[in-house]
């Protein structure tokens, strides 16, 4: 099966459909989204409580947003490239990344990432953002941006972990985070 990367907490294979997780943490196959996957990408939304919604979609909204929804969907990943990770079904995915191109050269491109409540903290985040950094240095992405509200600095402190901080700027409405992918 071409283009499915299946992760655990060691490894990315790119290939096949099962892999051994390490011991306590799920395996999880990221896939890129594909145009037929709006049912799926409904499905994860409304298995997410108010509050993750808010934190990735900085307000209350009751549904991908159209303009949102229309880009993943697109699969076009050099203007909006979008993965999905899932344990099982690719029906019932568990997680939404999303890294939107830079909107002038050399920018950095957004990332977004949601995940269901019940798997958040299992990897599922993470898995998803590897795919997606990996994806982005082939296109020549060097660099990605993270907003988060206040008080909810665990990605940045995710990105940090794994890519080179280059600043981080404080204000009223949130943090905002810019990483060289390397």
């Amino acid at each position: 099966m071409t283009g499915v990367i299946i992760m655990d907490s060691m490894t990315t294979v790119i290939a096949g459909s099962e892999t051994a997780a390490a011991p306590g943490r799920p395996a999880w196959t990221v896939e890129p989204v594909r145009p037929g996957d709006g049912r799926a990408l409904d499905g994860l939304f409304a298995r997410c409580s108010p509050d993750t919604v808010q934190r990735r979609f900085f307000a209350p909204v009751r549904a991908l947003p159209p303009a949102y929804a229309k880009g993943v969907l697109a699969a076009r990943p050099e203007e909006h490239d979008a993965v999905i990770a899932h344990r099982g079904s690719r029906a019932e995915p568990v997680g939404l990344g999303s890294l939107a191109a830079p909107c002038e050269p050399g920018a950095p491109a957004e990332l977004g990432l949601l995940v269901v409540d019940f798997w958040q903290r299992n990897g599922a985040g993470g898995a998803m953002l590897d795919v997606l950094a990996a994806r982005a240095r082939a296109r020549g992405v060097t660099h990605v941006l993270a907003f988060v509200l206040p008080g909810r600095s665990a990605l940045l402190g995710v990105l940090a972990r794994r890519f080179e901080p280059v600043h981080h700027t404080y204000g009223p409405d949130g943090l905002t985070g810019v990483y060289k992918l390397g």
